[in-house]
């Protein structure tokens, strides 16, 4: 074997596994974006349900204040429903939808996260 042959086929392993070593970072920065986006969506859940119960209690709309605090944090109401009232515990529970801006097809687009909160 020649010195040649030899050299060629070290820099098609070094070639390989560079591109290795970037399909690997390439798919764990889409992954990593991908938990903060689900984050930002329970998060979202969590303060809109928080947002309508404290309405709901106050005496105004829980969904509406559930959707206003889904919107202030990046996120889109997708159902709300409000049970209970008067002197009874109320419960609010909401589907938040988030979305990744640039997914690719083996990663989910679109992110629900539910969230429940009441009184007493």
């Amino acid at each position: 074997m020649t010195t040649d042959e030899r050299g060629g086929a070290g820099s098609m392993l070094i070639a390989g596994a560079c591109l290795a070593a970037l399909a690997a970072f390439l798919a764990g920065a889409v992954l990593i974006d991908w938990f903060a986006v689900a984050r930002g969506a329970e998060r979202a859940a969590e303060l809109s349900a928080l947002a309508g119960a404290s309405a709901a209690a106050g005496g105004g709309d829980g969904c509406a204040a559930a959707a206003g605090a889904a919107e202030r944090n990046e996120a889109m109401l997708r159902s709300c429903s409000v049970a209970g009232g008067g002197e009874s515990s109320i419960v609010v529970v909401v589907v938040v939808e988030a979305r990744l801006a640039r997914a690719p097809d083996w990663v989910p687009a679109v992110i629900l996260r539910e969230a429940t909160a009441g009184t007493g």
